[in-house]
This record gives structure tokens, C-alpha cells and sequence, in this order.
């Protein structure tokens, strides 16, 4: 209870601060690049994850073997190029009550995570928990 009462107060004062990105009920979420490949070219016009990393388009060698196939942006040199695009999306990793806290996941799992960020989302119009929450402090 007393860590829960911290959390509360250290959530009180971030919201005086303004740490909550205009949302009265924010929470908080760690996010991560994730990396993913799709055959073909993919034309992606609205990007599909908010830090806005494009897409790469490029080819891999399906002459090779399987261990032996890399990525690469050009062709030449390939015997059977396979189209491929290399694009991003994001997974959630932790959520939380408090942006200090998110914070500092951050610097202790860096090194398990790719491109992490902060992402401040509202915890939703008459969500009576969370008006609790704030209420409480």
C-alpha cells in the first residue's frame, strides 16, 4: 500500500507538471520498434508506427541458402532477387501509472529493447477508476 500511495502521489504532482500531454487520465506506455518483412512491395502511405520510420525496399537472394541471404538494396549481383520491403510497427512492452516510472524502465531494459519510447494515450472518457485515482490525491 505504500508503494501504491507513492505511485499516486508521484502521479499527482506529473499531473500538476503537465507530464500528461493535455489528457486528464493518462497512462503511460513503453513502447519498441519491432522490424518486419513482407514479399513483394508493399506501398504503406500511412505509417504504422508513430515515431514514422518508412519503409525500406530491397531484395534478397533466393539462389543462396537460407543462412546465407541478406537483405540488400540493390540487386545486382543476385541470381534470383526476391522483392522485399522491411518495414516497422511498435508493440506495447509495460504500461504504467506514472511517466517517471516509464522512464525508468526504459533505462533499465534499454538493452532488450529497439527504439523504445514513451507513448501517452488517455485512459478513457468517464473511466470512473481512474477519475478515482486522481480524485484521491
Amino acid at each position: 500500500m505504500i508503494q501504491l500511495r507513492h505511485v499516486l502521489k508521484t502521479r499527482a504532482k506529473e499531473l500538476k507538471e503537465g507530464v500528461n500531454q493535455g489528457t486528464k487520465m493518462p497512462i503511460y506506455y513503453v513502447c519498441q520498434l519491432v522490424l518486419n518483412y513482407c514479399e513483394g512491395v508493399v506501398h504503406i502511405y500511412n505509417h504504422t508506427n508513430r515515431l514514422e520510420y518508412p519503409p525500406i525496399y530491397g531484395y534478397v537472394d533466393m539462389a543462396k541458402d537460407e543462412e546465407e541471404r541478406h537483405f540488400n538494396t540493390s540487386k545486382l549481383d543476385m541470381e534470383q532477387p526476391l522483392e522485399i520491403t522491411k518495414f516497422f510497427t511498435e508493440e506495447i512492452k509495460a504500461i504504467f501509472l506514472t511517466h517517471e516510472d516509464a522512464k525508468e524502465h526504459i533505462k533499465r531494459q534499454n538493452h532488450n529493447l529497439f527504439k523504445p519510447f514513451v507513448w501517452i494515450q488517455s485512459a478513457g472518457y468517464s473511466n470512473r477508476q481512474f477519475e478515482q485515482l486522481t480524485e484521491n490525491n
